[in-house]
């Protein structure tokens, strides 16, 4: 794999930290974005699922168009009442 452009780097750089976890997450982001397949994130609140979501999305082909963030927590509770 060849490395990341300048503007990949940008945009991963919203991903703080220089820790091995977090570049390893930024791998991970960088891979899952050059594929056009469903993603699933998982992690506790607050751990920064959404930031992925969207640094996935920014790298993606799909960056043109809209990013959907759904919890599905509240589907979950809508859905059993």
């Amino acid at each position: 794999m060849s490395p990341p452009s300048a503007k990949t780097n940008e945009i991963l750089s919203r991903l703080v930290g220089q820790s091995a976890a977090i570049r390893d997450l930024r791998e991970k982001v960088n891979i899952a974005a050059m594929f056009d397949y469903p993603v699933l994130i998982t992690g506790e609140t607050g751990v920064g699922k959404t930031l992925v979501a969207e640094l996935i999305h920014e790298l993606s082909e799909r960056r043109e168009k809209k990013f959907l963030h759904l919890l599905l927590s509240i589907i979950y509770l809508i859905s059993t009442n």
